[in-house]
């Protein structure tokens, strides 16, 4: 700088330290402001000697051990589990009727569906928490053609006994099925906060999906009526609610 190269020795360590300095170096940063503000900088940090409280000591105050995020196939299962979790406790308390009401093919149709959506939204929400991770489960597009899918099934299963007039009073079914999609997304929320919210929409909506498929179990193991429009009305009146819900509250977190 100024028209003076200053020639330094690569072997030599750097020292902030003015003693380390030629006698032409000393020189060189007395007359450069330049200089003088970059050998400021390099100089070594005293933070016992910052103002308190200071940003430095806030974040060396704060440091804490981290524990590594399990792989998306651990965490996958995790929320498969909980899955499995909230079935069993509904089941306990309001019965398994719907299960074995069904016939040995309608049970394998329509629990597969479920099945395929549990898996792929269990890896969805795992996504979710991984920054980086590869988004390989689209979420809108897969929820529609499951919807689609399992009530195109219960329409081809159930058209004898369909009966398209509307209920009078709400059946048990609708709260059942928001009962368990609730404790789905709220048990689904704790295991998420130890991730990274990335994209806070898509993490909701993706526990959302989860909780819509909850219900569908919880509602299909434990509902007896094997009526298209009761199945069409209340058993999918909670997982639109569900998704709506959903979609709602990531619109107001994004």
């Amino acid at each position: 700088m100024n028209g003076l190269h200053i020639q330094f020795d690569p072997e030599r360590r750097f020292d902030p330290e003015r003693s380390s300095l030629t006698e032409a170096e000393r020189r060189h940063l007395d007359e450069c402001p330049s200089c003088q503000m970059l050998f400021g900088a390099a100089a070594p940090l005293d933070v016992a000697s910052l103002p308190r409280p200071s940003v430095v000591s806030t974040i060396l105050g704060d440091l804490k051990p981290v524990k590594p995020l399990p792989s998306v196939s651990r965490l996958a299962l995790i929320f498969g589990t909980v899955l499995i979790v909230v079935l069993a406790l509904f089941t306990y308390m309001a019965g398994a009727k719907g299960f074995f009401a069904l016939s040995p093919t309608a049970r394998m149709l329509l629990f597969s569906i479920i099945g395929v959506g549990a898996m792929l939204f269990s890896f969805s929400v795992a996504q979710q928490m991984i920054p980086g991770s590869l988004r390989r489960v689209p979420l809108w597009p897969i929820a529609i053609a499951l919807c689609l899918a399992f009530f195109g099934m219960v329409g081809l299963l159930f058209w004898d006994v369909t009966n398209w007039a509307p209920p009078r009073t709400i059946h048990a079914c609708l709260w059942i099925g928001l009962g368990a999609a609730a404790l789905t997304a709220a048990i689904g929320s704790l295991i998420v906060r130890r991730g990274a919210w990335a994209d806070r929409f898509s993490t909701i909506v993706s526990i959302g999906a989860l909780s819509g498929v909850s219900a569908l179990l919880v509602l299909t193991v434990h509902c007896p009526i094997l009526k298209a429009s009761h199945v069409f009305l209340w058993h999918g009146g909670a997982v639109l609610l569900v998704l709506l819900a959903a979609w709602i509250v990531g619109r107001r977190y994004e």
